[in-house]
């Protein structure tokens, strides 16, 4: 039994799987050609120790948190064991051919980010927050709204020169932060990719600012190497360290003068806008970014609630989620106005009955009446109005002067009015406050009527803008599995925002890249058409550009390249 349990644990040692030395010298030449500053280490440690910006979260930084991330990011054991070096030189970064010391948690990042705070540092990055944490020796970090944009991007963006963007090799920098890792099983470049990824807090948005397009390893290496990157030998640190050395004794000429990748603001608005949850202004501190639960807390505290977006972003269906959360189905009824909509079709009507003795009039309660005296008669449930495109009927001939009862302050029958068509106090109208009304209001529409301030304050307002994450999720919902052509759509959505406010429900349909040019000739040209008029169609002209150059792409990279 004993000699069996050996042989059996030499067998799973034997099946080890490493990254090969021949894999990490490779890397350590690519990441030398980044472009990268010196003070890239610096974001590294920053995002590894936890920064993030979405979700956003601010990280305390000091010797003791920093430490643990500068070992998994820069450690090379053995090199302080080497002549000509220190026995604190631990620490390398393949990315700018440089060693530091162990006490760099302290020199390096915590000096930074008190430089970051007085704004000492030479270079500044507007997307850096930093300040002392309070009542300790901690630095408090965090991104400014501006930030991804300028990431990666000229001196200010941790590039190593103006005019330069940082493009750091995905698969090297995979090969680079495994080093010292091994496995039981073979991974696979996502394995690798996801968990690097992961671990540094990286936003899909960063990754394609920052590094390149490679998912995965290069296969002309197997020739040399036939688990490339991987061995099944243990890897040599004591090469390694001995490598590193050699690199480090080049100095300057260690980093490769390959080409610069030349900043494209082309390039960086369309991996922005590609990501950007929403066109709204990232400084308008007062938007919320929980919309339903913004809506429930109005109608909470209103009974009322006007939803006013342009077309296409989804007002109706949120108008239906949000009746969904107060009430079941049957209890949900919803209103098409439209111009031919008046008192006499939402309230109540005189209207024609034949008689023996010809025609009389008489008095009736139209749908809207009906509803709410059915509430009002079971109070113990709730029910939802939703009045869909309310602008595109005059609203003050719609309610009369039931429009006071809208208000919460008047749900009560004592501030009841008169029925016009019915006997003089017999009956009277009012709204019962647990009906509760949700109104759309498509505000870019020239052919409706305005909404004046009399009718709006009644309402709890909310506005409703097109949104990336939405237009993904209805991508995914109805089968789209492109995620390139996900992240296509997602940036062409906000990039027209500037001209016209395309809401993402104009995508529908869209799964294949071939629904985009039919989507684009059927739905979202003629309504920028329309909306831009005569006078602009050098403006429409771009889009056809941009629409264009989505459709001939094979990819998202290809699409956000410059290489028109």
């Amino acid at each position: 039994m004993k000699t069996s349990l050996k042989a059996l644990l030499r067998l799973v040692i034997t099946n080890m799987y490493y990254i090969s030395n021949f894999a990490i010298e490779n890397a350590i030449g690519a990441l030398a050609s980044s472009g990268v500053s010196e003070y890239f280490k610096v974001y590294l440690a920053l995002k590894g120790s936890g920064l993030s910006f979405r979700p956003k979260k601010s990280v305390d930084i000091d010797t003791h948190t920093a430490t643990p991330v500068l070992k998994c990011l820069f450690e090379v054991k053995g090199l302080n064991n080497l002549p000509t070096f220190s026995s604190k030189d631990i620490f390398y970064n393949p990315l700018f051919n440089e060693k530091f010391k162990e006490d760099a948690a302290r020199s390096i990042v915590q000096t930074h980010c008190k430089a970051f705070a007085s704004g000492s540092r030479v270079i500044a990055y507007p997307w850096i927050n930093s300040e002392q944490a309070p009542g300790s020796q901690s630095w408090r970090v965090s991104f400014t709204n501006k930030y991804p944009v300028g990431l990666g991007s000229g001196k200010s963006g941790m590039s190593e020169k103006d005019g330069t963007q940082v493009q750091i090799k995905t698969a090297e920098f995979l090969i680079w932060y495994f080093r010292y890792y091994q496995w039981q099983y073979q991974p696979s470049f996502d394995d690798l990719f996801n968990k690097c990824m992961t671990e540094l807090n990286f936003h899909p948005s960063e990754i394609a600012l920052i590094f390149d397009a490679q998912r995965e390893f290069n296969t002309s290496y197997l020739q040399e190497e036939n688990l490339y990157p991987f061995s099944q030998k243990a890897l040599d640190e004591e090469r390694l360290a001995n490598f590193i050395a050699g690199k480090l004794q080049l100095g300057p000429r260690g980093r490769i003068q390959s080409p610069i990748k030349q900043f494209s603001i082309r390039r960086m608005s369309l991996v922005i806008n590609a990501f950007s949850d929403n066109s709204s202004n990232s400084e308008q501190w007062w938007v919320t970014d929980d919309i339903v639960n913004e809506g429930l807390d109005i109608l909470q505290q209103n009974r009322s609630l006007l939803l006013v977006g342009p077309p296409g972003t989804g007002k109706t269906k949120l108008a239906f989620d949000l009746a969904e959360e107060i009430t079941s189905k049957p209890k949900i009824h919803i209103f098409q106005f439209h111009a031919g909509y008046d008192y006499d079709i939402f309230i109540e009507a005189l209207i024609p009955k034949p008689t023996t003795n010809g025609v009389e009039f008489q008095g009736v309660k139209r749908r809207f009446a009906e509803i709410c005296e059915i509430a009002a008669k079971d109070s113990t449930n709730n029910y939802v109005v939703i009045l869909d495109e309310i602008n595109r009927a005059n609203i003050s001939r719609v309610f009369g002067e039931a429009l006071l009862l809208i208000e919460n302050t008047y749900r009560n029958e004592n501030f009841g009015i008169n029925f016009t068509h019915f006997a003089e106090g017999k009956e009277k109208f009012w709204i019962p406050p647990n009906l509760y009304v949700i109104a759309t209001m498509n505000d870019v529409d020239r052919s409706t009527h305005e909404v004046d301030f009399a009718v709006r304050r009644r309402f709890g307002e909310l506005r409703v803008e097109p949104n990336s994450t939405q237009l993904t999720e209805l991508l995914q919902q109805q089968g789209c599995k492109d995620q390139g052509l996900i992240l296509i759509a997602c940036s062409l959505l906000q990039a027209v925002q500037s001209t016209y406010p395309l809401g993402h429900a104009y995508f529908k349909g869209l799964v294949h890249k071939e629904d985009l040019v039919k989507i684009y000739r059927r739905a979202i040209r003629p309504a920028i058409q329309n909306y831009l008029g005569e006078f602009r169609n050098d403006e429409l002209v771009e889009i056809d550009k941009l629409f264009k150059k989505a459709s001939e792409s094979a990819s998202f990279e290809d699409f956000i390249a410059d290489n028109d």
